[in-house]
């Protein structure tokens, strides 16, 4: 198929795919990005017909997931779209209202970063979950079904496949609106300000006009409260409200039982269900399918044996129940946590309240500023990578330590020329030189692997981030082996292959 939007008569779809995408959400939309990059044909099934711009869902696309968009080609037309970019804000406030006292500030949050970031060559973005789809789906042009009908999802239902898990005691709102807010806001811009006061939780700004989120924390729709008022509530000051759209959610941390069945395989919230808080659960989906996707390539352009699909729900269920850990973790301190007497108070008492609360609200730093959650993760007991003897540095939330340990995220670098480290990996395996190879050694490809021999200006930089001067990376962007010889690389590449 071309990279169009598929057909609707049913007599114009073809008889056979390699890949069956069920569900057009950002992971389908991304696994089939990729799949058709890789050169497989496939059909993505989604039943809605358009996107709702009211119920934006996630909202944060963090460094890794923009720096993985990079690699398909759609980080710039991703940015380009949003109606936010970093130059608007890098922060999230914590504040009695949006006119009211500042309580804690923090600084580039969601690996917001104007002027770069160390660990990635992209940065967060802030971005609504329908622009994401939007873009994705302007460039969409079966042996194996791909899973990515969200959280109701009828595939993981028909497999028979429980969710395991809990769900948060009290619900939310969510309300997006428009009007005169921007002009009462005292506190400075924030892509979120938290409101901690007799009506808690959060707000944001959709776009640089009229448009708004609120999320009501701890609010039961079913009691009847007027949505325009719980955003004046909130807010903290009398504006003008007009209620766009209301979406009441639960937070949920749940987790699939498997990850798929025979030639089935669940993706993003098919698979598992994140809370909101870290802004962890879009992201995950794209990692999702973006494991799956190179896998399936191998397998069905015959470099692979089936079993290296097996490997998917072998490393990305552990991930998805640490993110489900560390949500969940975030959402036992939400705003009207930190609600205490006199916080709004002038004079003496108020200001020990808002002191002892700007103490308090530390504990968020771990959603805020989670580098370690996102670029930390590794795979080191997976069954397709080739362990060295060490260990991944210890699992931080909010620091991370960039390791070349087999299993981990390839440590970024910007090299001489002026070029990401990951610009110059292959679509699929690719051995990374920092040293000279040996005489007969082959070069520039090595038949499942391409091969890049790093300049001298280079060399000394990548020797000192990835203690090896020969590594493997997969085409995930993770190290498959690191070594001192190269001719170990063939073996590792039948491991990382399953074959």
């Amino acid at each position: 198929m071309t990279a169009e939007r598929a057909p609707r008569a049913l007599e114009d779809l073809p008889e056979h795919v390699s890949v069956l995408v069920a569900g057009g959400g950002p992971s389908g939309l991304v696994a089939a990005l990729d799949l058709t990059r890789r050169g497989i044909d496939c059909l993505v099934v989604e039943p809605r017909e358009q996107v709702d711009p009211f119920r934006p869902r996630a909202k944060t696309t963090n460094a890794r997931t923009m720096t993985l968009l990079r690699a398909l080609g759609v980080a710039d037309r991703l940015r380009a779209a949003s109606p936010l970019t970093a130059d608007y804000s890098e922060d999230v406030v914590f504040a009695t209202g949006v006119a009211g006292h500042e309580l804690r500030r923090f600084r580039h949050a969601f690996q917001l970063y104007r002027d770069g970031f160390a660990h990635a060559p992209e940065i967060g973005q802030r971005v609504p979950q329908p622009v994401v789809e939007e873009v994705l789906q302007r460039r969409i042009r079966a042996d194996y079904v791909v899973a990515a009908d969200g959280g109701a999802s009828a595939v993981r239902k028909s497999l028979g496949i429980p969710l395991q898990g809990s769900s948060a005691p009290r619900p939310n709102v969510n309300v997006f609106r428009s009007r005169e807010l921007a002009d009462r806001v005292t506190l400075g811009d924030a892509v979120q300000y938290w409101i901690v006061g007799p009506v808690s939780g959060m707000l944001g700004r959709l776009d640089l006009d009229e448009r708004w989120w609120a999320i009501v924390q701890g609010v039961d729709p079913e009691q009847g409260a007027d949505p325009a008022d719980l955003v004046r509530a909130l807010a903290g000051v009398d504006v003008d409200v007009e209620v766009l759209g209301s979406d009441p959610w639960t937070a949920r941390m749940l987790l699939a039982e498997s990850y798929g069945r025979g030639r089935v395989f669940l993706v993003g919230d098919a698979a598992h269900l994140n809370p909101p808080w870290g802004g962890h659960g879009f992201n995950t989906c794209v990692v999702d399918a973006l494991n799956l996707t190179w896998k399936l390539a191998e397998v069905l352009q015959g470099r692979a044996g089936s079993a290296l699909l097996d490997s998917y729900a072998a490393e990305r269920r552990p991930a998805a129940a640490r993110m489900i850990e560390t949500a969940a973790a975030n959402g036992t301190a939400l705003a009207y946590s930190f609600v205490v007497p006199g916080l709004a108070d002038d004079g003496p008492v108020g200001d020990a309240a808002r002191a002892e609360v700007g103490e308090r609200l530390a504990v968020k730093d771990a959603e805020f500023h989670a580098e370690g959650i996102v670029f930390g993760y590794t795979s080191a007991d997976s069954p397709i990578v080739v362990p060295d003897g060490t260990r991944p540095p210890p699992d931080d939330p909010v620091v991370h330590h960039p390791s070349a340990c087999p299993g981990g995220i390839l440590p970024h670098l910007w090299l001489s020329d002026g070029r990401s480290v990951y610009d110059a990996l292959g679509p699929r395996f690719t051995l990374l030189a920092a040293r000279d190879l040996p005489d007969g050694a082959p070069s520039g490809d090595l038949g499942d692997c391409a091969v890049v021999e790093l300049p001298e200006a280079d060399r000394d930089a990548a020797l000192g981030a990835w203690e090896r001067p020969f590594v493997l990376v997969r085409p995930d962007g993770h190290v498959a082996w690191r070594g001192e010889h190269p001719d170990q690389v063939a073996d590792a590449l039948r491991r990382s292959l399953w074959r």
